[in-house]
């Protein structure tokens, strides 16, 4: 069984809850993949075709992935599965949404979503924050980021990007690469963190990105992270 929604992100947020209901799928067991998940592993390798041995059912949601998918097959194999396969786009191809269309896929377009254009708060201040251990001023400005609209991803990203930076700075003796104003600055803020604490940091950041599985999980894991400095 094969759905596709696009539109308005909170509406395909509702529609999956939806779904999953009305198949009888627990919310909490469905399984999310982005786009960067198809970079290392195989679709078909990954989801099952088939049911199991006891005929169980599962539900898998693929966020902004149908670009990269190999769409046309991957549907034409999977048209007659048990399984609950839902993709969620902001917006589709019109040559894809034929793709969908074609193998009778249960298809919901919502309206598209009015962006408000804001000044964007700059990220490279909350990568000064978390060197300088700023808990206080880290979070506050991880809420403002959010607030302008900012993606958990790319706050994730910049964030990771700066626990390198520490790593690199706390284990070489001298310059590992980097320009010199943003090594300058690392060799205080290294002073800030131990290089247990560092790795321990780049471990919670690693398990949070793969194990996220809804829009807001990876947000409330990096507001944990932030609040536990």
């Amino acid at each position: 069984m094969i759905h596709l929604l696009t539109g308005n992100k909170k509406e395909r947020k509702n529609s999956i809850t939806d779904i999953c209901i009305q198949q009888g799928i627990k919310t909490g067991k469905v399984q999310h993949f982005y786009v960067d998940d198809f970079r290392d592993i195989n679709f078909e390798n990954s989801i099952p075709l088939n049911t199991g041995l006891f005929g169980e059912r599962e539900c898998f949601v693929f966020h902004e992935s149908v670009r990269d998918l190999a769409l046309k097959t991957i549907l034409k194999n999977y048209s007659e599965t048990e399984h609950i396969l839902i993709f969620s786009e902001d917006s589709i191809l019109k040559k894809d949404l034929t793709i969908f269309e074609k193998i009778g896929a249960g298809i919901q377009q919502f309206e598209k979503e009015q962006k408000i254009e804001s000044a964007k708060y700059n990220t490279f201040a909350l990568a000064d924050l978390l060197g300088a251990r700023d808990k206080k001023n880290l979070w506050l400005g991880f809420r403002e980021a959010i607030g302008s609209g900012i993606s958990a991803e790319e706050i994730h990203g910049i964030m990771f990007w700066q626990i390198k930076n520490l790593a690199l700075v706390k284990t070489s003796s001298t310059n590992p690469g980097m320009s010199p104003f943003v090594y300058s600055k690392n060799q205080s803020f290294v002073n800030n963190y131990s290089l247990a604490e560092i790795q321990n940091l780049a471990g919670k950041m690693v398990k949070i990105f793969h194990t996220r599985d809804t829009y807001s999980t990876l947000e409330i894991d990096l507001e944990k992270i932030i609040l536990g400095l």
